[in-house]
């Protein structure tokens, strides 16, 4: 035993003898990587360890503790040319140095100057007026939608609100709705938040991360009470003190020109939009305020108030002095043209006028004429101590418009510089068409349904093919078709046009298809969802996720308001249809 032991230990110590070559040169290698990692430390070069070296330590650590040869070191196999190399990055910079406070003071230090901002909001505002502006639409208005709209020639679109806080978390749910498709011509994305490091750090994330839209918007009207009680939506507008810093904020952050979106108020005795316009008005920071014409309270139960709109619109468009761009918070006066300035300050003081900024057309004509003749202007930015006049800020109106009439109508009764897009877009998706022809378009049902083959193939290449983007396409549809079924075709209507809050009576279409379209019983919804993606499995039942307070009580009194050529006539509908069953109040749903 003692010689096999012998034998053995000699075996080991030349086994050992014939590994140690191999080993040493695992060590050196070591020591040529650790050097070359030194290299790397000085002149920021990366290299990857040697591809005989891994192999060598490989084969090292693998040999058997018996006297069995070493097996052989299978090769390294190439990399495919075209896939990324494989780098050490025991080295690398934590993400907190890529990405974190160094990342976004380099950021922050190519941040545009005032001026470049200005540029921007300028060349901004010229797009406006009488542009076809699609509104944010929760869980409707999704990118296959939008696309569906651009082909319906609307020119301005906007994503689905997203929340600020979970954008800085990167949640997929609030990054799938900052998407852009190509075809969007101008395209924004709509923040909601009540905090002014959140919304800032999310404008970053946006400019950083996501440089395919052109504006942002800030959601100051959702109603909506889980929005709200978190300072968020349409409670952001009892920011307070809060409000000027916060668009301030937003604005410095990014180098697109940002929007805001409010409501008239929280409730009909609490209307606050026509001082927070002034307000914004005063940063010099806002591109654009679209005025809802509700309040949080009404929701969507009563008519769009465009009184009140045409009221903000006169205010902001009246003559006001403030800071030149990029100055003090105060308005300063100085020289001549100060006391010209502040001269019809006084005179506006003495005349009753609320804003004592604001001057009369007459006295600020005066003054600005004294101000160029001093050779100022608002945006000069020489320190010399001259007040500036504000450029009017543009509203765009919004609310109850289903008709190109009343979308020229309240441009030109209000002054806004043009009407946005809500739930009439939704009745009507080539509300767009409509707008730019400046007639209303009847539109047959298979144009119609054709419409909704779009959507679908639109929605399949978006969400997919296999079942889930199945499932996808088929519930957005349905949400659309909520909406879609409350339209009535302009050939049906006898005093047109049809009215947003006026709930239809029910109707008997021209055709079968019409008739099917216009039904607003779920089960039909679902059945023209079949006809492009095929049967739904069996219990399948769908529930709007929108249930707005859309329509008035009574519906036989609102029905003849809404001008519905309900009658006894039955040449008016061309088809032999008992006029009975079109006033029993049930919608006929047969098909085929």
């Amino acid at each position: 035993s003692s010689s096999s032991s012998s034998s053995s230990s000699s075996a080991a110590a030349a086994s050992g003898a014939e590994k140690r070559p191999r080993a040493a040169s695992g060590e050196d290698a070591g020591d040529d990587e650790a050097e070359a990692k030194r290299a790397r430390a000085s002149d920021g070069a990366a290299t990857t360890a040697s591809a005989p070296a891994l192999a060598s330590q490989a084969s090292t650590a693998e040999a058997p503790q018996g006297g069995a040869p070493a097996p052989a070191a299978a090769p390294v196999p190439a990399r495919h040319p075209d896939l990324r190399p494989e780098v050490d990055v025991s080295d690398t910079p934590p993400m907190s140095d890529l990405r974190g406070e160094a990342g976004r003071a380099a950021y922050l230090a190519s941040r545009p100057s005032a001026r470049e901002r200005w540029a921007k909001v300028e060349a901004f505002r010229s797009r406006l007026p009488g542009a076809a502006i699609i509104a944010p639409l929760t869980t409707v208005g999704n990118l296959p939608f939008r696309r569906l709209c651009t082909d319906m020639a609307a020119d301005v679109t906007v994503g689905e609100m997203a929340i600020a806080s979970e954008v800085l978390k990167g949640a997929s749910g609030e990054t799938a709705l900052l998407a852009r498709h190509p075809s969007e011509r101008t395209f924004g994305v709509q923040l909601a938040g009540g905090n002014e490091g959140v919304l800032s750090r999310a404008c970053e994330v946006l400019e950083r991360e996501c440089g395919a839209f052109d504006f942002v918007d800030l959601n100051m009207g959702c109603p909506l009470d889980m929005v709200c009680n978190k300072s968020m939506g349409a409670q952001t507008m009892c920011a307070g003190k809060r409000f000027e810093p916060m668009i301030r904020a937003m604005a410095k952050s990014t180098s697109r020109p940002v929007t805001l979106k409010m409501r008239t108020g929280l409730g009909p005795q609490s209307l606050m939009a026509e001082g927070l316009a002034v307000r914004a008005r005063k940063t010099w920071d806002i591109a654009a305020v679209t005025i809802h014409g509700r309040t949080r309270a009404a929701r969507y139960s009563k008519t769009a108030d465009w009184d009140y709109i045409k009221a903000v619109v006169d205010e902001v468009s009246l003559p006001l002095v403030g800071a030149p761009l990029g100055g003090a918070a105060a308005p300063k006066f100085g020289g001549a043209a100060g006391s010209a300035l502040a001269a019809a300050a006084a005179e506006a003081m003495a005349s009753g006028m609320p804003n004592a900024g604001i001057a009369t057309a007459e006295a600020a004509a005066e003054g600005q004429a004294r101000l160029a003749a001093a050779g100022s202007s608002a945006l000069s930015g020489d320190g010399e101590d001259f007040a500036a006049d504000i450029p009017a800020l543009p509203i765009i109106g919004n609310g109850d418009v289903l008709d190109p009439s009343d979308f020229h109508s309240h441009i030109a009764a209000t002054g806004v510089v043009t009407c946005m897009l809500g739930r009439g877009i939704l009745y009507k998706p080539w509300l767009c068409e409509e707008i730019k022809a400046g007639v209303a378009i009847d539109k047959s049902a298979r144009e119609r349904l054709d419409m909704y083959r779009g959507f679908c193939r639109y929605g399949l290449e978006y969400w997919g093919t296999d079942q889930l983007g199945v499932d996808r396409t088929r519930r957005f549809l349905l949400e659309l078709l909520s909406f879609t079924h409350r339209y009535v075709p302009f050939g049906l209507l006898a005093l047109p046009p049809q009215r947003m809050n006026l709930r239809p009576q029910a109707y008997r279409g021209r055709d079968d298809l019409e008739t099917l379209l216009s039904s607003g019983e779920s089960a039909d919804w679902v059945r023209i969802s079949e006809m492009f993606l095929g049967p739904v499995r069996d219990g399948f039942r769908f529930v709007p996720k929108h249930k707005a307070k859309s329509f008035g009580s009574g519906s036989s009194a609102v029905a003849s308001a809404a001008g519905l050529a309900v009658a006894a006539d039955q040449s008016l509908l061309g088809l032999g249809v008992d006029t009975a069953s079109l006033t029993s109040g049930k919608v006929v749903t047969e098909w085929g």
